[in-house]
């Protein structure tokens, strides 16, 4: 809120005029006032708790003299060493400026902030008497002539003076006098003759004078100033008793140095001249050039240019003479000299330059020290002064400079490299920069020449190394070659630092290529070996006798396992997952763990979904973690949508090798549905004359979607009328009956039932009503042929219009209508309908039929509702319900799980591996239900592979039961490195599909699938080189380390 306030302030105060801001606070004080202002702390303003605060960054224009202090902290003080002043400037007597105000709560025991808020304050500067007047006259010798026989009263002077407080009074006083024939008046300032006497020619009359101001509250008077009063003619005057100048030397001819100005008190014109010269005590005259005077204006000028470092001239001295030009006389007129004073003052106009384009240092050890002066040098600067100090330079890793009285001293900043530094050589430059402004620089190179010593130990290429090796490398196998340089130029030979504990027994080092190969084969227990490598130089560089220089370095053998064995899960087959409907999205369903018994990355295992056809869009409604196994759920299940969900779970292991596990997760039921009835009411009619005890009537119909006792459900009635107790519901079947005969006529009535199911919390349907009409005519409501109740069975691969059953009442009535109740779910063909039905004209029955294709996979049984009614008779009609349960069939084809994106598996073998190693498991799933259908004599899915492509399926067996795929050939990659199979799951029933065209007449379904079979590198080839011999020539001045060439080698191996 405050900073909106401010905000909204400052832009008012850059747009708005300060008459338009409402002051709140107005306060003056005299310009003479200090220390404490004016105090804020008003009950209209604010409280003794508030702090007032002063915001420049916003507000700029508030008076830099003003300030709070913490003491008194809504005071406004005027600042220390600060001062106001009225008579500065019309602009600085009145300000208007914002405070902040901080607002807290009155309570001293507990303040506590409020609010903020800012106010205007208007500050008047009064006014104060402080200012001593002066005198304003020039030449500030106050000089005057009267004549001879001046007539008394004659105006000769007028003195003149000005105090800056507005309400002074000036007067002018005599201090002191040798004569009374002047009169000075204390008013106006004006100097009259006095008297009748003549004056005598060339006599002096001396006055002290002084201004005051009368209206000070103390006195306040000048300082006392002469007046010299001569009588007769008076030599020009000067405003000045000394001239001093000072011009650069890049001045231009015609430039303007200094006025020389005089007044004539004959109020004669005057003439200027420059009468000599003088430089450096030695008098010379105009002719030499350097300047000149205007004879009316008196401004001297520049004659021509004056080089300071060339003239070496840099101080003139000279006279100007000024001359009252008297017409009548010439030679009466009178003059005036004065002493002129012109110094030149040096340009910065020369570069610092050195002697030499370059310097050469030669035969410097690489081993000098630290901070030692390699090479003094000196830069010119022709200027003078500052312009000709100097000072140093050097942006180099290896050198610094100190500049030491215009010189330079170049050092060593760190120790140099004979070996890396170019051509041996170090090269810069140095920048001399004058101090003048703007500075001038200029540069020279340095060389420095470095001669080597023995002082780089050898160097690896690489200190810290690590190969791979496979587990079965073969004695002399050449596991690395390590390499090492001498930056001095020296030979390098190698070894173990301590062959019993280095080598292990399995490694030997050649001393001179550094080639380590096999001499014994690893140990089965041991997957890496540290090995502790020395190189040594021979001092050949520097023939230092006998110090020789050494390094160390690492190699760490890993030992490589070869990836031969396939991530299995030895509990695949154990596993029952479930999780109940409705838990949030990241509950813990369960794990699932898989082995490899291969070591190191090899034996890592990753956990990961394989998407099957079923999942659409290859959505996944569970999380597993790669590491652990863990499966948890990423959706919120809903059991009646979907009850059990199929996962195909792949570990993979580091070399690629994968193995696969299929389960299911069931979505336990929670309670989370009410039942609910097939019809919104139900009306029935009964024959007012029937008799007997627990006779049927109706019979109500609810369903639950939930499964178990949470689905089953149970019937009651409400007995809410008089009578309503003869009344039963068979709370199982949800008949109802009437429990005794009655004796008298009975009215129509309607009862109240509702439908509770038997889960742990209990949900009660909303209430049906069942109306029952008693007929007391002679006509008769229809009546069902048969007990329609008992369930029909029937395969679940019916072809569509399949008659499932056929209903009709019995005689009298043949006029009836026949209508199929449609329910509220698929279950009681809701929408969308799976059975529809007709009549058949010649027997009056209604012929139940199939609508479309069923499926026992989805749905395994229909109650369908069946209503009888008497045509044009709304009121007598009769209904019932049937059961129709679908027989599973075997028409579900195996399906391949866990296949690639694009369709296939794809597996990996290693070449020169045995015969019977595996390969990959494949698995496939059948969605029958029955078991009988997948199993082949209680045996699982059968696995083959498919016999017609090609010959690479002569190379390959998979185990019927298990799926596995092994190898029949030992193969070699460099000849074929890639493989193609198909195989083929059967199940074990004849296929109940029609016109099944991956099958023959009574045989089993069966599904199909590709197989890629990679066969991966083993390092079995040894490196070629192109050549036998390679010559190369190398300069004699290159740098260790330069390339000199590129030789390859080839290895038809992969990786």
């Amino acid at each position: 809120m405050m900073n909106w306030i401010l905000l909204t302030l400052c832009l008012c105060i850059s747009t708005c005029a300060y008459a338009t801001i409402h002051v709140n606070v107005t306060f003056s004080v005299p310009e003479t006032q200090t220390g404490p202002l004016h105090n804020l702390n008003e009950p209209s303003y604010n409280s003794n708790r508030d702090i007032c605060t002063f915001n420049r960054d916003l507000f700029p224009e508030i008076p830099s003299f003003l300030e709070f202090n913490s003491i008194r902290p809504c005071v406004i003080h005027l600042k220390k060493d600060d001062r106001l002043d009225y008579d500065v400037s019309p602009s600085k007597r009145n300000f208007i400026f914002p405070v902040l105000i901080k607002k807290f709560k009155n309570d001293y025991q507990n303040p506590s902030f409020m609010d903020e808020s800012v106010i205007w304050v208007s500050l008047y500067i009064q006014d104060v008497n402080d200012e001593y007047p002066y005198f304003i006259n020039r030449p500030k010798l106050f000089l005057s002539t009267v004549a001879e026989n001046a007539q008394p009263g004659t105006v000769i002077f007028t003195l003149k003076a000005h105090d800056r407080d507005k309400d002074s009074n000036i007067v002018f006083n005599v201090e002191s006098s040798q004569s009374n024939r002047f009169h000075i008046d204390s008013k106006s300032g004006v100097v009259t003759t006095v008297g009748s006497e003549k004056f005598v020619y060339g006599q002096y009359y001396i006055y002290g004078v002084s201004v005051q101001d009368l209206n000070a509250e103390y006195i306040q008077k000048s300082e006392i100033h002469v007046l010299k009063i001569h009588v007769g003619r008076l030599e020009p005057q000067f405003y000045s008793l000394f001239y001093k100048a000072k011009v650069p030397e890049s001045a231009k001819p015609g430039h303007k140095i200094i006025t020389i100005d005089a007044i004539s008190h004959q109020k004669l014109p005057l003439v200027y001249e420059i009468i000599n010269m003088e430089i450096d005590s030695d008098h010379i005259t105009d002719e030499t050039g350097y300047f000149f005077i205007d004879s009316e204006t008196g401004i001297v000028k520049l004659k021509k240019f004056i080089d300071y470092e060339v003239e070496q001239i840099h101080l003139f001295t000279f006279t100007v003479k000024v001359t009252e030009y008297f017409a009548e006389n010439p030679s009466q007129s009178l003059s005036s000299l004065v002493e002129v004073e012109i110094e030149i003052i040096d340009v910065n106009d020369y570069n610092p330059t050195f002697s030499l384009s370059q310097y050469i240092v030669t035969n410097l050890s690489e081993d000098t020290d630290v901070g030692i002066t390699i090479l003094k040098l000196v830069a010119i600067d022709l200027d003078s002064g500052q312009n000709a100090n100097i000072s140093y330079s050097i942006d180099h890793e290896y050198f610094y400079v100190s500049s030491v009285d215009n010189e330079a001293l170049i050092k060593i900043k760190k120790y140099l490299d004979y070996e890396t530094s170019q051509n041996h050589m170090y090269t810069f430059s140095i920048t001399a920069k004058d101090h003048g402004d703007p500075p001038l620089s200029s540069s020279t190179m340095v060389r420095v020449v470095v001669t080597n010593v023995n002082d780089e130990n050898p160097v690896f290429i690489n200190s810290n190394q690590h190969v791979e090796v496979s587990e079965d490398a073969e004695i002399g196998t050449i596991v690395h070659v390590v390499q090492a340089y001498d930056p001095d130029g020296d030979i390098v030979s190698y070894s173990f630092k301590s062959l019993a504990e280095t080598s292990h027994g399995i490694f030997k080092i050649d001393y001179q290529s550094g080639t380590i190969k096999m001499i014994k084969s690893f140990s089965s227990n041991i997957d890496e070996y540290v090995l502790d490598i020395v190189a040594i130089d021979d001092d050949s560089c520097c023939k230092a006798m006998g110090h020789n220089l050494k390094s160390s370095a690492t190699l760490t053998v890993h030992v490589k396992d070869i990836n031969n064995n396939v991530p299995i899960f030895p509990l695949c087959d154990s596993y029952t997952m479930k999780i109940q409907e409705g838990l949030s999205i990241g509950s813990t369903i369960g794990y699932v763990l898989a082995t490899d018994s291969d070591a190191g990355i090899n034996g890592k295992i990753k956990y990961s979904f394989v998407p099957r056809l079923d999942q659409e869009g290859g959505y996944i409604p569970f999380i597993i973690e790669e590491d652990t196994g863990l499966i948890k759920s990423d959706a919120i299940f809903d059991r009646e949508t979907k009850e059990t969900y199929g996962l195909t779970i792949k570990a993979e292991d580091g070399g690629g090798l994968a193995g696969l596990c299929v389960l299911n997760i069931k979505i336990s039921d929670r309670n989370d549905n009410k039942p609910f009835y097939s019809l919104d009411s139900y009306i029935k009619q009964v024959d007012s004359n029937i008799v007997g005890t627990n006779v049927p009537i109706v019979q109500i119909f609810a369903n639950d979607l939930d499964a178990g006792l949470n689905g089953t459900v149970s019937y009651y009635l409400k007995y809410n009328f008089p009578g309503a107790e003869i009344f039963m519901i068979d709370k199982d079947t949800g008949w109802i009956y009437i429990t005794k005969k009655w004796d008298k006529p009975l009215n129509n009535v309607t009862l109240t039932a509702y439908a509770q199911d038997n889960g742990v919390e209990m949900y009660k349907s909303a209430d049906t009503h069942v109306h029952i009409l008693f007929q007391y005519d002679t006509g008769s409501y229809p009546q069902w042929e048969f007990d329609y109740n008992k369930p029909i069975y029937m395969d679940e691969n019916v072809h569509t219009d399949f008659i499932v059953t056929r209903l009709k009442v019995s005689e009298p009535h043949e006029q009836i209508s026949y209508v199929i109740v449609p329910g509220k779910s698929i279950e009681t063909n809701g929408e969308p309908r799976s059975f529809h039905y007709t009549i058949d004209d010649k027997t009056n029955e209604m012929v139940i039929m199939v609508y479309r294709p069923l499926d026992y996979e989805s749905m395994h049984s229909y109650n369908l509702t069946i209503k009888a009614t008497v045509k044009g008779m709304e009121t007598m009609y009769n209904d019932t319900r049937i059961n129709i349960k679908l027989n599973d069939v075997n028409d579900e084809i195996p399906e391949f799980v866990g296949l690639l994106k694009f369709g296939s598996y794809r597996g990996n073998v290693a070449e020169n591996s045995k015969i019977g190693t595996p390969v990959i498991k494949v698995k496939a799933i059948d969605r029958d239900d029955k078991p009988s259908f997948k199993t082949v004599s209680f045996m699982s899915i059968r696995y083959a592979i498919k016999k017609n492509l090609g010959s690479d399926w002569q190379h390959f067996d998979i185990d019927e039961y298990s799926g596995e795929i092994i190898t029949r050939s030992v193969f070699d990659r460099e000849e074929k490195e890639q493989y193609f199979i198909r195989v083929i799951a059967t199940d074990g029933a004849p296929s109940a599909r029609v016109n099944n065209l991956q099958t023959k007449s009574n045989a089993p379904n069966k599904g199909e699938a590709d197989v890629e079979i990679i066969i991966t590198d083993k390092n079995d080839n040894p490196p070629y080189f192109d050549n036998t011999l390679y010559e190369i020539s190398v300069a004699e001045n290159s740098h260790v380390g330069s390339q000199i060439a590129t030789i390859t080698a080839n290895d038809v191996d992969t990786g």
